[in-house]
């Protein structure tokens, strides 16, 4: 996958005005600049995952790099400002993705779909998003679900990987900063009625939870002897994601125990750990 990503990721740092676009958006606001770089890595990883041709993916990473150009119409006063927005203001912020719609629509060199997913990437399943109140159908995003009246599925897919960088990094006016496994739970909840939910479960697939060998500690449980003890997450399942297979090995003092206890969270109930160093 990384060399795939890397690949696209050059041929599309070789189109000039997609410099040009990067460098206006470090210039004027580097956390958005971070932000769309964020977004199209992982909108890209998504693509790779639901297999998406080469072709695909330079159109993916094309529209992605430019999705939130909008941003740099918005006035600075409303995007710095530290305190909560007003609804008027908030009505000027939305506008970004009309903004952005215009300002790529029409340069011949950008792909339609790039305008397209500038206009639509707030867009919500159930229809209460916004510019248009466009509706998904929560099925994967495969090129015949781009109809009328319908979200685009190169939309529908950075929509996922900018609520999750948002989540999970924080933006000004939008959210607050949370740990990976916060994000992820909050966008399960948004699942169907938000966000499609085909792929959340590719982002989920991608970045699981609790990854692989990860160490962790018991921050509560049933079994007070088992307070505070350390251990690596063993197994993981795509289809109980919140309940990962733990080995623990250390007591909270870090030293070894006597013998290694292996729990399943789907069927011991009452834990809850943390990802440490």
């Amino acid at each position: 996958m990384t060399r795939v990503i890397n690949k696209i990721i050059e041929g599309i740092l070789d189109e000039p005005w997609v410099v040009i676009n990067l460098d206006k958006m470090k210039d004027q606001n580097n956390a958005l600049y971070s932000h769309v770089l964020n977004v199209t890595i992982m909108s890209l990883c998504i693509g790779h995952k639901l297999r998406f041709s080469m072709q695909e993916l330079k159109e993916l990473g094309l529209s992605v790099i430019n999705y939130d150009i909008g941003m740099l119409a918005i006035p600075k006063e409303i995007l710095n400002k530290e305190t909560e927005l007003t609804a008027q203001e908030k009505e000027i912020l939305m506008q970004h993705t009309l903004y952005g719609y215009m300002m790529l629509s029409d340069i011949p060199v950008i792909p339609p779909a790039g305008a397209i997913v500038a206009l639509c990437h707030h867009e919500y399943q159930d229809g209460t998003g916004y510019p248009q109140g466009l509706r998904g159908e929560n099925r994967p995003p495969i090129k015949s679900m781009s109809k009328k009246g319908l979200i685009n599925r190169l939309a529908e897919i950075v929509a996922v990987a900018d609520t999750y960088d948002m989540f999970t990094t924080g933006r000004k006016h939008f959210s607050q900063e949370m740990k990976p496994e916060k994000a992820i739970q909050k966008m399960i909840e948004m699942r169907k009625s938000k966000l499609n939910f085909e792929i959340i479960k590719t982002l989920i697939s991608i970045l699981p939870i609790y990854p692989l060998g990860t160490r962790i500690k018991v921050i509560n449980t049933p079994r007070k002897e088992l307070m505070g003890c350390y251990g690596v997450v063993a197994q993981v399942r795509p289809d109980k994601i919140f309940h990962p297979i733990i080995v623990l090995i250390e007591s909270k003092l870090k030293k070894r125990l006597p013998k290694t206890l292996m729990l399943d969270f789907a069927k011991h109930k009452g834990f809850n750990i943390e990802l440490v160093d």
